[in-house]
């Protein structure tokens, strides 16, 4: 027969078991909640938890590009497996281009629908999120590391130094530089880095830094 779920569970007589259906259902939502929230922890943890997921849905997703319904989206926006999934695709691939077009495969979807819902979802347009995230991961790195900020604004997808520093001032109000130094003269950042830095020259650990700072305090 045509039109109905041919994995889903069954009883003896033929007919549908809801109960299983809905067991099944429950258990795919628990795991995507948790996946969503380890998702800018734990990239691959959340991917993991997806596929689980994947695994228990089994053959009944759409293999081709589909408009999903909006109650499967809430109200028009990403499932939350999309959501998952395209936050870690995203967050794994900040170093290079990320065209709507791919961000639209990882989800399933044409181009047109997924541009609407993760607009819908994430409160903004991808170009607008990505820019976000690229943003973040930079002032991450610069924290951490005592990179440059040209190397820095390659690895996080930007054009070049120029462009990391149109961008953040804009979203910051102030140069890279500056929230660079500014910052880690108020958290003391620049000492650990630098501890570390001569640690990791003279080959030991690189937690020794941090160990050692804990001991004697």
């Amino acid at each position: 027969m045509t039109g109905f779920d041919t994995t889903a569970p069954r009883l003896n007589s033929g007919y549908v078991d809801i109960d299983a259906i809905v067991h099944r259902s429950d258990a795919v939502i628990a795991i995507l909640m948790r996946a969503l929230n380890l998702v800018h922890v734990d990239c691959e943890v959340a991917l993991d938890l997806v596929r689980e997921a994947s695994a228990l849905v089994g053959s009944a997703a759409p293999a081709q590009p589909v408009a999903m319904s909006s109650s499967n989206r809430g109200a028009g926006g990403l499932s939350p497996w999309q959501v998952c999934l395209v936050a870690a695709y995203i967050d794994r691939n900040l170093g290079v281009a990320l065209p709507i077009a791919d961000l639209a495969k990882v989800t399933r979807l044409s181009e047109s629908h997924f541009a609407a819902a993760f607009r819908t979802s994430f409160k903004r347009p991808p170009h607008a999120y990505i820019l976000g995230r690229r943003l973040e991961s930079a002032r991450q790195k610069m924290l951490s590391t005592d990179a440059p900020l040209c190397q820095i604004a390659l690895e996080c997808g930007l054009a070049d130094q120029s462009h990391l520093c149109l961008v953040f001032r804009r979203a910051y109000g102030m140069t890279p530089s500056k929230w660079r130094r500014e910052t880690r003269q108020r958290t003391g950042t620049a000492s650990l880095v630098a501890l570390n830095s001569t640690i990791a020259r003279r080959g030991y650990p690189s937690d020794c830094g941090v160990r050692h700072q804990d001991a004697d305090e």
